[in-house]
């Protein structure tokens, strides 16, 4: 992974969900919302620094010989950037330039494969991020009303 993706990762974490629960504390719209808010803002962070932290279900290459690899090469598919013997679900990821068991998708936002190691945290990241952004769009008038 670049620098740049975890600057992007950085900064989109404290834009997006940093900022709207500082905004909860500052104005002390409501003690009830400032503790929902930074719950969930806590809950969506872990969900991220789980996804980030998960191994994503990398290939462990194996040292096959000229003979094997031709035997092999027959009756399964192999990688020859990785150089590991790709069983069904595994895929080469060009931007991690790695071989990924349950290959997903390369997200931007983490900086990483999602695969079959991190995947449910990724649900969970996105879940987690959901409910906020919905709290975060829902509760403010609704605290703002009943404040005024």
């Amino acid at each position: 992974m670049c620098i740049r993706d975890r600057y992007i990762c950085v900064n989109s974490v404290i834009l997006f969900f940093c900022v709207p629960c500082v905004y909860y504390i500052i104005s002390l719209v409501s003690l009830v919302c400032t503790v929902i808010g930074v719950l969930l803002l806590l809950m969506q962070v872990g969900c991220y620094a789980l996804v980030f932290l998960a191994n994503p279900g990398t290939v462990v290459p194996v040292v096959v010989s000229e003979e094997r690899h031709r035997e092999l090469s027959e009756s399964f598919h192999y990688c020859k950037r990785c150089r590991v013997i790709r069983e069904k679900g595994v895929y080469h990821c060009k931007e991690c330039d790695v071989c990924i068991d349950g290959y997903d998708h390369h997200c931007p936002w983490v900086g990483k494969c999602i695969g079959k190691g991190n995947l449910r945290y990724f649900q969970g990241f996105m879940a987690s991020t959901l409910v906020l952004l919905l709290f975060i769009t829902f509760a403010t008038p609704i605290c703002s009303y009943l404040l005024h």
